[in-house]
């Protein structure tokens, strides 16, 4: 499974992520977007992504790939030190 963080100032249900849920969805595969409140702390963001990430190993049982664009590649890098997930990062521009 594919995880999508976006960047600041976009949403889950941005552009690109659904760029990304209809390519990956071509080959079979699922991508979760996830969301962010861009008027919180960066340590809050931290935290609700990650009880999102955590809640989402526990219901699929699957191992999670992250995909973020923007701050939300900064954030997929971090989780995927801080978590040992796979990570996959890119610029929007």
């Amino acid at each position: 499974m594919f995880v999508y963080i976006h960047g600041y100032g976009s949403n889950k249900n941005g552009r690109s992520g659904k760029v990304l849920k209809e390519l990956l969805g071509a080959r079979g595969e699922v991508l979760e977007p996830l969301g962010w409140d861009s008027n919180a702390t960066y340590d809050e963001i931290y935290a609700d992504l990650k009880s999102q990430i955590l809640d989402l190993q526990i219901r699929t049982n699957d191992n999670l790939t992250l995909i973020g664009s923007s701050l939300g590649g900064y954030l997929s890098a971090r989780f995927g030190m801080d978590l040992g997930l796979k990570s996959v990062l890119f610029n929007p521009s």
